[in-house]
């Protein structure tokens, strides 16, 4: 056959250290703000899942790469090889105050160490900071630096608290983003590969954002401009990215991440991507827009989900 089953065995380990306490249950809120009044100066926290992965190995049966491996029955980052063991992620941050009696001002900090989650190009092994903000008290609650954007609910959520192991395949591949310097149609031996880590549903840049509370009700939204140019890196054109997000959520019981209730969301990005193309080598900015409506139901022992997404450009 030539597509495979993929068999995924995953675990996440997770270590906190220093006061806990329960946050806004709303994504933007609980990863983008401390609790009000808190006066916790510096929280340690992390998590490692290791991980086996595993499929058949099944080579193209057709096309001019006949009997070569196909790189959907090989496994990321590398996609060298059919079965492997691997640290999927590995993750220490650090979250606080900046000033212990004051928790308008907020920091958060997070590196990763691991290849999975946000893979470096192949062959390059190192750290880097996955999130780094400032959130200030400017209206309720604005963030600057490099954080997880507004967006599909699959790609804002704490993946600590995720349902599943991987990303859904439509989250992956219409939004989990990857970048280019060409289009690949520059010559034969442009091989199109990513030029740096997957976007990880990250951008450096400003957000503002606010929750509220009317009844059983919660409403949040988030404005964000940002470079649209990945992680670890400036922008690369002059425009930015634009980012809008509002989620209307009916509360049944609960609070932090697990908290029951039924969500509505909707959200669009819109931005430009700079590629060089064909044999000129001719560089240009192109489209990219993707807008989303879902939602989301967490009641007892029963879960639901389901968004639809469109790939504008």
């Amino acid at each position: 056959m030539l597509l495979s089953i993929r068999v995924i065995l995953g675990a996440i380990l997770t270590f906190s250290l220093g006061a806990s306490a329960a946050q806004a249950a709303d994504w933007l809120a609980l990863q983008g703000t401390e609790p009000a009044g808190s006066q916790v100066r510096a929280k340690l926290w992390g998590f490692v899942q290791p991980e086996f992965q595993a499929t058949d190995g099944t080579a193209l049966a057709a096309g001019p790469f006949a009997g070569q491996p196909a790189s959907f029955n090989q496994i990321p980052p590398e996609l060298e090889d059919h079965s492997t063991f691997l640290i999927r992620r590995a993750r220490v941050g650090l979250r606080g105050n900046l000033l212990p009696q004051n928790s308008q001002i907020n920091y958060f900090l997070l590196l990763e160490a691991a290849r999975m989650a946000s893979p470096m190009e192949r062959g390059a092994h190192q750290a880097y900071g996955c999130e780094h903000d400032v959130q200030l008290p400017a209206g309720r609650a604005d963030s600057l630096g490099q954080f997880k954007y507004p967006g599909a609910e699959e790609g804002l959520m704490a993946i600590q608290s995720y349902d599943y192991i991987n990303f859904s395949n439509a989250t992956n591949i219409l939004l989990q983003e990857r970048f280019f310097d060409s289009d690949g149609s520059i010559s034969s031996l442009d091989e199109n590969a990513p030029n740096g880590p997957v976007g990880a549903f990250r951008d450096i840049g400003a957000q503002v954002f606010d929750a509220y509370a009317f009844g059983n009700w919660e409403h949040s939204y988030a404005l964000m401009l940002g470079n649209g140019n990945g992680i670890l890196r400036g922008d690369d054109n002059s425009a930015k990215d634009v980012y809008l997000y509002w989620a209307s959520e009916r509360v049944f019981a609960g609070k932090g991440p697990r908290r029951q209730g039924w969500k509505l969301l909707a959200w669009h990005q819109q931005g430009e991507r700079t590629l060089a193309s064909g044999a000129t080598q001719t560089v240009a900015d192109f489209d990219r827009a993707r807008w989303g409506v879902g939602t989301t139901l967490r009641k007892d022992k029963y879960r639901a989900a389901a968004e639809y997404i469109w790939p504008m450009a």
